[in-house]
């Protein structure tokens, strides 16, 4: 499952880059420009902004920059958003396929629990308050 998020993630970025559509998504899109010449400066890098905490790098803006520079240089020049798709797809894929998936905690657990039950409440609350207002 996360080798599906991370490629809707470089498939958005890449059209971003492209049409630079839509224009909140790509003023944060920032070129990597290096101060001195390097041998990345011609590597289609984008620039990561640091962050401190750890759901900082949840955020749309540093988890497409990371996702996007970790792709391959090949994969990184395509110019077509069909052949971008494909390539990321076949990496992914290799990825994930031999990547066995981690069992969950008992945390985890109790966690994805919780949100079912408040989810469900809330459900319930809203039908309930439906049905009330029906009357």
């Amino acid at each position: 499952m996360e080798w599906h998020i991370k490629f809707k993630i470089a498939t958005l970025t890449f059209k971003v880059l492209e049409s630079g559509l839509p224009p909140y998504l790509s003023q944060q899109l920032l070129p990597y420009a290096p101060t001195r010449g390097l041998r990345s400066s011609s590597s289609k890098l984008l620039q990561v902004p640091r962050t401190n905490l750890r759901f900082g790098s949840h955020s749309f803006c540093v988890s497409a920059l990371t996702i996007r520079n970790s792709v391959s240089h090949n994969v990184r020049s395509w110019e077509s958003l069909t052949t971008f798709r494909k390539h990321r797809k076949n990496t992914l894929l290799s990825i994930g396929i031999l990547c066995r998936p981690q069992r969950p905690t008992t945390q985890r657990l109790r966690f994805n629990f919780l949100i079912l039950a408040l989810y469900k409440s809330t459900y319930l609350l809203t039908y309930l308050f439906a049905v009330i207002n029906i009357m």
